[in-house]
């Protein structure tokens, strides 16, 4: 999934970033705000990602709980990246969960260019 996930966003021209695991997407956050702290010119503004793709079962640490601390660590941040959640199928639980973890939206696997769009534009307004 990652390997199609990624060449539809790249074919919609989206520049991607691939996390095997939900810690390794956890630390590139971290990082993402990090480094956009450290370069930005004015307080308030962060340099991360537009938007965030989160398979909800991935190994070492599940979407759920990355999202989760995602939100944690953009608290400290006063900052709020997109998460969509990518699930393999649409279960009411796996709903409950991704939007109690914090995420914004929440498709099922495989993307569908046109909802991945229309969810872009959602999360830029």
């Amino acid at each position: 999934m990652r390997y199609l996930g990624s060449k539809t966003l790249s074919n919609l021209g989206a520049e991607v970033e691939v996390a095997r695991d939900g810690l390794e997407a956890l630390n590139l956050v971290k990082k993402a705000i990090e480094t956009g702290h450290a370069q930005g010119k004015c307080g308030d503004y962060f340099m991360t990602y537009d938007a965030i793709f989160m398979d909800c079962q991935m190994p070492v640490m599940d979407g759920f709980e990355a999202a989760r601390q995602i939100r944690k660590e953009e608290k400290r941040c006063g900052i709020h990246i997109p998460i969509i959640a990518l699930s393999a199928e649409k279960s009411d639980e796996d709903l409950r969960k991704a939007f109690a973890a914090g995420m914004d939206h929440y498709l099922v696997k495989p993307l569908n260019k046109d909802k991945v769009v229309d969810l872009l534009r959602l999360a830029r307004s």
